[in-house]
Order: C-alpha cells, then sequence, then structure tokens
C-alpha cells in the first residue's frame, strides 16, 4: 500500500504548522508584486494572477471542500469518481468566484494570510504544498532556481506526500515510486517495478505534482519502469 513504505517520520520541532504556512504566502506574494499579472507560470494557461486567484478561492467555502476531503476523506473519494467530480465542480466555481475580484482585492486577500484553521495538522500540510507547488510554477517560469531546502517546510511537505500516496495508490498500478528525501525519509508509492526519485521534498512534490522538468531530481530505475511512469498523468 502506497505510504507503507515509510520508514522514518518527522519531528523537527520549531515554528508551527500555521506560521510555517503563514511564511510561505508571504514569500509568494513577494514574488507576485515583482511580476506583471500576466506572467506565465507553469500551469498551462494560467498567469500569475490566475493563480492568485485560485490560491484566494481556495480558502473560501467552496475551495475549502476540496482541501477537506483531500486531507480527511480519501477513502471516501477512491470509492467513486462522482465524488471527486463533484469536488473538482466545487473548486472550479471557487476558482472563477476568486477572478470577480480585482487584482488588488485578490493580493490584499493572499497578504493577510490563510485562515487559523489552516494551521490545524490535518489541513497545514495540504495547503502548504498547495501554495508551494504554485508559488514554484511562478517562479521555475520566470528562471528561478529551487530554494533553500528548510528543515521544517520539508517535513510539513513530506507529510503532505504521505496523503498523496494513500490519495494516488491506484494510479500506479504498474509501477513503483521509490521518493527519497535528503532527509533520511523513504516511502514507496504503488507496486511494481521500482523507479527511485531522490531529492529534497519539495522537489520530490515538484515532481509528483506533474512538473517533472522543473524538479530538480534524480530519477534511476529500469527502461521499463520508466517508461511506465512517463505515460501516468502525475498530478496533486
Amino acid at each position: 500500500m502506497a505510504g507503507d513504505g515509510v520508514v522514518s517520520i518527522d519531528t523537527v520541532p520549531g515554528r508551527s504548522d500555521l506560521t510555517v504556512l503563514r511564511e510561505e504566502r508571504e514569500e509568494l506574494c513577494e514574488t507576485l508584486s515583482q511580476l506583471d499579472a500576466d506572467a506565465p507560470t507553469l500551469c498551462a494557461g494560467w498567469t500569475a494572477m490566475d493563480i492568485a486567484a485560485h490560491l484566494w478561492a481556495q480558502e473560501r467555502a467552496d475551495g475549502l471542500l476540496g482541501l477537506v476531503s483531500y486531507a480527511v476523506g480519501v477513502p471516501v473519494m477512491l470509492a467513486g469518481l462522482r465524488a471527486g467530480s463533484r469536488i473538482a465542480s466545487a473548486n472550479q466555481r471557487a476558482a472563477v468566484r476568486g477572478h470577480r475580484r480585482d487584482d488588488t482585492a485578490i493580493l490584499a486577500g493572499l497578504r493577510r494570510g490563510p485562515p487559523a484553521m489552516f494551521g490545524l495538522p490535518v489541513l497545514a500540510p495540504g495547503q502548504l504544498l498547495e501554495n508551494w507547488v504554485h508559488h514554484e510554477d511562478i517562479r521555475r517560469s520566470c528562471g528561478c532556481k529551487a530554494r533553500p531546502s528548510e528543515a521544517r517546510v520539508e517535513a510539513m511537505l513530506w507529510r503532505a506526500l504521505r496523503l498523496y500516496g494513500r490519495y494516488q495508490r491506484r494510479a500506479f498500478s504498474q509501477v513503483s515510486v521509490c521518493l527519497s528525501s535528503h532527509h533520511g525519509l523513504r516511502m514507496v508509492v504503488g507496486k511494481g517495478p521500482p523507479v527511485i526519485v531522490q531529492g529534497p521534498a519539495g522537489e520530490l512534490v515538484l515532481y509528483m505534482a506533474g512538473r517533472r522538468e522543473a524538479a530538480e531530481v534524480e530519477v534511476a530505475g529500469e527502461p521499463a519502469a520508466l517508461e511506465r511512469l512517463s505515460e501516468i498523468v502525475l498530478t496533486i
């Protein structure tokens, strides 16, 4: 089962989950303030302001449905496609609502930071992942390199990866992905011939989120396993 390969669990002390999340949000807003609203991103067809509106909307009522379901409703979502479709529709409506506000209002909303409820252990890792990946969507598209690894951020992103492993295990029925972080954490997602992906947790997140070319990771495996992995649409 995905996630059963975890042999070490982070216990990194320090700042609270909410503090880490709000710090990432501050960095994201600083990046956005230096770019044009129409700046390209790694998300095809999405501009920097599209991403800003998406993140703003996700913390409203409709968008929250998808995040909560991702964090605590994984077994329910895997029970059938209709549940996933309803969640996707809710997120889409939330993004549209975000676009109805002007750019200044969206950025002001983002700068206020995520509501305190997102500091809950069950929500914080997933929300950090969402903000971190989209921040990198913007940064990498502008030619920026990977940010220095920071232990507390890496620990939270690893927790989010564990949730992802549970959520996506059916997609990896023909190949297993062995994720290995620079902090000594390891996890196996799927079943089948192994592909080993090594790097900081943040880069592993990018890779598993479908940003394969942008992710600074090392990938190794037999040609057949690598081909099978290339056929899977990676997304978080």
